[in-house]
C-alpha cells in the first residue's frame, strides 16, 4: 500500500512539474507597446514609393489590443493607410514559416503582413502578394 501511495505522489508530482504556462504567447516584448512614426510604404504592384517625415504620422500601439492613429500628413493622393483614431490590432502567429513569416500584425481587420521587430525599426511586409512594406520607427 505505501508503494502504491508513493507511486501515486510520484505521478502526481511530476505531472504538475511538466506543466508550463503558455499564456504568454506574445510575439513582441514591452518596448512594442510605444509611439512608432510611419516613414515609409513602397512596393505594391505599381511601384509605389512614399516617404513620410517622422512624426507626421504616428501609431501608438496600446497594450490593451488598440492603436491611436495620429495622421498629419495632408498629401491626398499619398498612401497613409489610416486616418486619425484608434483602431482594434493583433497578431497573427502561424505555424508556418512560408515567405519566412512566422507573424503577422493585423490592424482594423486588415492583415498588414509579416512583422519583423529590430532596435527602433518595425516593417510589415507583404510583399509576397504584390503588396507594400510598412516601415515604422520608434518616434
Amino acid at each position: 500500500m505505501k508503494t502504491m501511495k508513493l507511486l501515486l505522489l510520484l505521478l502526481i508530482t511530476s505531472l504538475t512539474l511538466s506543466c508550463n504556462n503558455d499564456d504568454d504567447s506574445s510575439p513582441v516584448d514591452n518596448s512594442f507597446y510605444d509611439s512608432w512614426s510611419l516613414i515609409k510604404v513602397n512596393g505594391g504592384f505599381a511601384g509605389t514609393s512614399e516617404e513620410f517625415d517622422p512624426g507626421t504620422i504616428v501609431w501608438q500601439f496600446n497594450e490593451n489590443g488598440t492603436v491611436t492613429v495620429t495622421n498629419n500628413n495632408t498629401d491626398e493622393a499619398a498612401n497613409d493607410y489610416f486616418e486619425s483614431g484608434n483602431y482594434s490590432f493583433q497578431f497573427m502567429v502561424t505555424e508556418s514559416t512560408t515567405f519566412g513569416c512566422e507573424t503577422s500584425l493585423i490592424v482594423n481587420d486588415n492583415d498588414l503582413g509579416c512583422f519583423k521587430m529590430e532596435n527602433n525599426t518595425i516593417t510589415l511586409d507583404e510583399t509576397y502578394i504584390d503588396g507594400y512594406v510598412i516601415t515604422l520607427s520608434r518616434h
